[in-house]
């Protein structure tokens, strides 16, 4: 609380949304907030994309607009692990040092989130995202700041961080190099930074 008084003070956040990243963070969703977080920050749905004719869980345009950033931070909340917790915590992200609270070093419930995540297939387009904006989603460029002065890219970019995304995406990069379709895909302006 005293990390978000003294951002509102200097103005480099808005106070809503300091507060709202430090509630987030210290009470993440449930796993069946998955599909409409999904939704909101990656155009994630359980139907085909017509209009592109891929499945929809491919990524869809992503715009930097506050319910995005709000449901990212949302999923980031409940996806958390360990190494997030410490990046955010040297980054010194509000939520970290709030006084008296009692900050668990992955997100709670976080067990049931994955599985979730990976029942909805969900875990693809987090997958194909990290793909397609490798430059932009390293952990430099998105743990530099607090996660309260975070933009859309960088907290989709700490999603990307967390162990089993990241373990993912190198999975799937090895087989995707030989497959010249799909690295056509990764080339769709809808899903870049």
């Amino acid at each position: 609380i005293d990390k978000v008084q003294e951002l509102r003070r200097k103005g480099d956040v808005s106070s809503d949304w300091a507060a709202q990243v430090t509630a987030s963070m210290l009470s993440p969703k449930p796993a069946d907030a998955l599909p409409v977080l999904l939704t909101a920050a990656v155009g994630w749905s359980v139907e085909v994309d017509a209009n592109r004719g891929v499945p929809g869980w491919m990524p869809q345009a992503v715009k930097e607009t506050s319910a995005a950033k709000s449901a990212a931070l949302q999923l980031y909340a409940m996806l958390r692990d360990d190494g997030c917790t410490k990046r955010d915590a040297a980054a010194q992200s509000a939520y970290t040092q709030t006084p008296g609270a009692s900050l668990p070093k992955m997100a709670p419930g976080r067990r049931a989130v994955l599985e979730k995540l990976s029942s909805l297939a969900g875990e693809r387009s987090l997958v194909i995202l990290s793909m397609a904006n490798r430059e932009c989603f390293t952990e430099e460029r998105c743990f530099n700041l607090p996660l309260e002065e975070r933009s859309l890219c960088q907290i989709l970019g700490c999603i990307a961080s967390t162990r089993e995304i990241k373990m993912a995406t190198e999975e799937f990069s090895r087989g995707a190099q030989m497959d010249a379709q799909f690295q056509e895909l990764l080339k769709d302006p809808s899903f870049h930074f």
